[in-house]
């Protein structure tokens, strides 16, 4: 593969998967793809003892966002808000 058939690969989205981000999560082979309200970003999230990351850009990777939280597994009404702050995010990076 070159460069732009493996991005493509990355991409591609073989199923919903877990954990959710903003909106709808679909895994591609190393990023998950993001459809949220106001449009789709490509990203991945993880955690690291006492925190979780999430990382996302535009389809071009123009622009991108991140968000860290100090907790390692972010649950209840926290997780609700990360996930409200995560698609805020998404919006004002798509310029909504």
């Amino acid at each position: 593969f070159g460069a732009a058939e493996q991005i493509e690969q990355m991409k591609f989205v073989a199923v919903n998967s877990s954990p959710p981000g903003p909106g709808t999560n679909e895994a591609g082979l190393g990023l998950f793809r993001y459809t949220t309200p106001c449009g789709v970003v490509y990203g991945h999230t993880g955690s690291f003892p006492g925190y979780t990351q999430w990382a996302a850009s535009t389809a071009d990777g123009t622009r991108s966002v991140t968000t860290t939280l100090n907790i390692a597994e972010p649950a209840g009404a926290l997780l609700d808000r990360l996930r409200e702050v995560q698609a805020q995010a998404v919006c004002a990076l798509l310029g909504h």
